[in-house]
């Protein structure tokens, strides 16, 4: 796992404003008498991974242009696939849009409010966990483009250990997400007169989880710049 000036200066600044938002967060809670209150949607928790999804979304497009001239200034036989790049920069985009404006929550209302209004079906367990598999799928589509173009994420070995950790965090944060959003699995698990209790306790938990894989994006992306930018620099060292 290589520590560039790049990648400690995101992964502090990005774990400083999480650690920041999350305590302020939770103590206001407290002070409101509810620990959870500013984890729901469109607080200014919200605010914070926006912020840091068009953040991760800008390098990858900074990421994606070092990629192009460094490729069109070398005869490196192993080029890769830069277009990853900007794939992963408009993905981030729309997760940034997406977490901002709930585009998967009003999926689920539209979807529910359609099939109701046609076949009169109000939905089951599995059914109103809509919202929580469609960020399934946007998790499955980011990891089959990182297979698909491995040959790009090849080049940046040095710094794959923060991906393979945003990753893990994110999986488990999915995870959670989809146990939290009905009370039927929690309800075999512990006490009825618990459950509503755990699962926001689980729900603060899933959010921060959220902002701390995050943090490992940004600075997996800001190692693979500092390699790009390296390699670039050994490059003109060379001529």
């Amino acid at each position: 796992m290589v520590r560039s000036k790049t990648t400690i200066l995101l992964f502090c600044s990005s774990l400083g404003l999480n650690l920041t938002a999350i305590i302020y967060a939770i103590f206001r809670g407290i002070n409101r008498g509810d620990f959870g209150r500013y984890y729901k949607e469109g607080y200014f928790l919200t605010n914070v991974s926006t912020l840091h999804l068009l953040t991760i979304s800008f390098l990858c497009l900074y990421l994606y242009s070092l990629r192009r001239k460094y490729i069109k200034a070398t005869d490196d036989k192993k080029k890769g696939k830069p277009i990853f790049w900007l794939i992963l920069c408009l993905g981030f985009l729309f997760l940034g849009i997406d977490e901002q404006f709930m585009i998967h929550e009003y999926i689920d209302i539209f979807t529910h409010n359609l099939v109701e209004s046609i076949f009169n079906f109000q939905g089951n367990s599995i059914t109103k966990r809509l919202d929580d598999i469609i960020v399934l799928f946007y998790f499955i589509f980011g990891v089959s483009m990182i297979i698909k173009y491995k040959e790009e994420i090849v080049s940046f070995n040095n710094a794959n250990s923060y991906l393979k950790l945003g990753l893990i965090l994110t999986l488990m944060m999915i995870s959670i997400d989809i146990a939290t959003s009905q009370s039927d699995l929690f309800s075999i698990l512990f006490p009825i007169e618990n459950v509503k209790y755990m699962i926001k306790l689980f729900g603060v938990i899933e959010d921060s989880i959220k902002l701390f894989a995050l943090t490992f994006f940004c600075s997996w992306i800001g190692n693979c710049i500092s390699i790009v930018k390296k390699k670039v620099f050994n490059q003109f060292e060379t001529i």
